[in-house]
């Protein structure tokens, strides 16, 4: 039953959802306006795609992390989590916000 209602709740909610990223003091938004990002921190980059249903990674460079996992194309990136590009001393942090539109029962 759970399964049932979050198919019906993101299908409610399609193209509602708005992620945002900051790289390098640049803003980055995913949403039904803009359907495609490409971050590229030097040591790692990544392309991540709004369907309108979830934020999925299309392409993948080097080494990446989402919440300390490393990143595999197809992989859904979650609403709120770190995003991190490289190993090291050099590595950079970058959050990955997704508002969070949501239907009352």
């Amino acid at each position: 039953m759970q399964a049932i209602k979050n198919l019906l709740e993101k299908h409610l909610l399609r193209d509602r959802h708005r992620a945002t990223v900051v790289l390098n003091g640049v803003a980055n938004t995913l949403d039904h306006k803009n359907r495609r990002i490409s971050l590229n921190a030097t040591v790692g980059s990544l392309t991540i795609e709004y369907d309108g249903l979830a934020f999925t990674v299309t392409q993948v460079a080097g080494a990446v992390y989402i919440n300390n996992t490393s990143v595999t194309v197809g992989a859904i990136v979650p609403g709120c989590c770190v995003l991190t590009f490289g190993n090291g001393s050099g590595r950079k942090f970058v959050t990955f916000d997704v508002s969070n539109p949501e239907v009352m029962p």
